[in-house]
């Protein structure tokens, strides 16, 4: 294979790669072009052999994918997003109808943002906790501002989830690796990939037919035009070849 070639090749994607194998190894099986191949060692067991190499990589891509560690959600955009759209609603609330619920809940609290709202948003809900229970400095009236909260929709997953993504700040960051083994991967790429530049390559030097090769997942052949013989003009002076007549016409 040329070095052009090479070149080519190599800046096939994936998908390409497996689109073409999938064409050559589907048309192979048909009989008028398997009975062409024969000859230069194509059976059964070739065909097998070339579907076990498709289907390994297909495999092996589909076990990557799934391996692929998921994003954890990001705690300090859990926070922000619980701070802006619940902490105003619920002092708003809170203000109107349990006035010093309202300034024990949020004493020494203030408004922030980015890492700084995980911690807010982290001591605003022990907080809560502690008024749904009635314990100090809320007593019982801070249980029935509890539960006038949950009639305005602060439900009890709505807190849940929230402290369970804040529960993430009190944990040591994890890693996330991945052992997906990625030189397996490869080298079944470069497996299927050589079962068909093999093959492909044989059948377009031995199978002649277009059609046949259309189904192999190849183009169509250009046509190789035959240069026309030149035409000769006889002159009483000399012989001159028809382009260059044209050219002293034109002078």
């Amino acid at each position: 294979m040329s070095e052009k070639v090479e070149c080519h090749v190599a800046k096939l994607g994936f998908g390409t790669k497996a689109a073409k194998t999938a064409n050559l190894l589907v048309g192979l099986r048909k009989a008028s072009v398997a009975q062409q191949l024969k000859p230069f060692g194509l059976t059964a067991l070739t065909l097998d052999a070339g579907w076990k190499l498709f289907v390994n990589v297909t495999d092996l891509r589909w076990e990557k994918a799934l391996s692929k560690p998921t994003r954890k959600a990001d705690v300090v955009t859990e926070a922000d997003a619980f701070e802006g759209e619940w902490v105003p609603v619920i002092k708003i609330v809170l203000q109107a109808h349990y006035p010093q619920i309202a300034d024990k809940l949020f004493a020494e609290i203030v408004r922030t943002e980015g890492k700084a709202a995980a911690i807010s948003v982290h001591v605003l809900l022990e907080r809560l906790e502690a008024m749904k229970t009635g314990e100090s400095p809320f007593g019982e009236e801070g249980k029935q501002a509890y539960e006038y909260l949950q009639t305005r929709g602060l439900s009890d997953e709505i807190v849940s989830d929230a402290k369970n993504g804040i529960s993430r700040l009190t944990s040591v960051q994890e890693e996330e690796v991945s052992v997906f083994d990625e030189v397996a991967l490869q080298a079944a790429e470069a497996a299927m990939w050589g079962f068909y530049l093999e093959w492909s390559a044989i059948a377009r030097h031995v199978i002649k037919d277009g059609n046949l090769l259309r189904e192999l997942g190849f183009k169509k052949r250009s046509r190789v035009r035959t240069p026309k013989p030149l035409e000769i003009v006889v002159t009483a002076e000399r012989a001159i070849e028809a382009p260059q007549l044209l050219a002293l016409s034109a002078e």
